[in-house]
């Protein structure tokens, strides 16, 4: 099954902004929505198939 790129990104994003808002303290790391972000990017990847080795 091929890699489906947009969802990788999609999630690569998610992941950067995630990260940027814990940061800034705009959400507190530990609380409900960041959690909810991280899994939210994680299904991403993992459903773009971000978790497959290259060949």
């Amino acid at each position: 099954m091929p890699k489906i790129m947009p969802l990788i990104w999609a999630g690569r994003a998610v992941a950067v902004t995630l990260v940027a808002l814990a940061f800034t303290d705009t959400i507190p790391s530990g609380s409900f929505l960041f959690w909810l972000l991280f899994a939210l990017a994680t299904g991403l990847v993992l459903l773009g198939g971000g978790w497959r080795k290259r060949r």
